[in-house]
């Protein structure tokens, strides 16, 4: 498999992938499928640097909404360059139970859907619940768990193929005034299927956070974020610096190891009755160490309703 793998990479011009980039893309995509079921995950979902901004529930289950009684979200990212038609997209709600008291509790719906050119298509849907227990008035404990269904299509003149497995997510979230550590499991069923003659392995994987906020005046504040995700070939792993004006306005910077430098930036729209936050991630190839790779943008918009 490695022979054939180098056979592509060393005949198939650069012209004729620009020109049969879908094409490309699915056999690439196929190769990895079949030998990573010789090593390790042949699927891994995507990452959004954004989620470090407003999007918490991305990055753990456990995570609990305590700003406002609901809100809606959604996540947009786009390839540039070669990659151009890869995409992933993600809509979710979450709603708070009891927000008034020390047990806060979330209930939250996720959609998400990865598109591989116009042939592949990756959807997701969870549902998911979280509980933030306190301890003292500085220590609280969260536990989170979604459950849903994980599902790869491919759809093409030349034939298709679909499979669905159950799927689901576990974490746990341990927050000191404003210091969080937080630890999750992904795909924790260890599920296969298969799909064009190939299996297809969604492996179970694990995934670290650390971050913490210090107010350097009354108005301005800065934020640390420190992310792991072991994986084949090499881990991914990331550091943020933010800042914080007023809750109104953040922007940083994001060095995700040998893939690139990413901007980030939030805006907090109406501040005072029902906010709107849009935030804007250009994830450059700036500090890159890999042969082959594309930079991306994402797009955020969160609505929170009531506080």
């Amino acid at each position: 498999m490695l022979i054939f793998l180098n056979y592509i990479c060393q005949n198939l011009s650069w012209k004729f992938i620009l020109k049969s980039g879908p094409l490309v893309i699915f056999i690439l995509h196929m190769v990895s499928v079949c030998w990573s079921q010789q090593t390790i995950s042949n699927y891994m979902p995507d990452y959004y640097t954004s989620s470090i901004l407003e999007h918490n529930a991305l990055m753990n289950p456990a995570w609990v909404n305590e700003s406002s009684k609901a809100s809606l979200g959604s996540l947009y990212k786009s390839r540039t360059g070669l990659l151009n038609e890869v995409s992933s997209m993600t809509a979710y709600g979450d709603l708070s139970i009891t927000p008034q008291r020390a047990i806060n509790q979330s209930i939250r719906a996720i959609f998400q859907n990865e598109k591989e050119g116009p042939y592949i298509s990756s959807p997701k849907f969870y549902g998911n619940y979280a509980i933030r227990l306190p301890i003292t008035d500085d220590i609280f404990l969260y536990t989170g768990i979604a459950l849903g269904i994980s599902s790869l299509s491919f759809t093409a003149p030349s034939g298709m193929g679909k499979a669905s497995v159950p799927d689901g997510s576990i974490g746990g979230i341990f927050k000191y005034k404003k210091t969080e550590i937080g630890t999750a499991a992904y795909q924790i069923f260890n599920n296969s299927s298969i799909v064009i003659n190939s299996s297809l392995v969604f492996r179970r994987y694990y995934q670290f956070y650390v971050q913490s906020e210090k107010d350097l005046s009354a108005s301005v504040s800065i934020k640390g974020h420190l992310f792991w995700r072991p994986q084949a070939m090499y881990d991914l792993a990331s550091t943020t610096a933010l800042l914080c004006y007023k809750e109104i306005i953040s922007a940083g910077i994001l060095y995700q190891y040998r893939r690139g430098t990413s901007f980030l930036t939030s805006f907090h729209l109406n501040k005072d009755n029902n906010p709107i936050i849009v935030n804007l991630s250009y994830n450059s190839l700036l500090f890159n160490t890999l042969s082959i790779s594309t930079g991306s943008f994402e797009i955020g918009l969160q609505y929170r309703i009531g506080k």
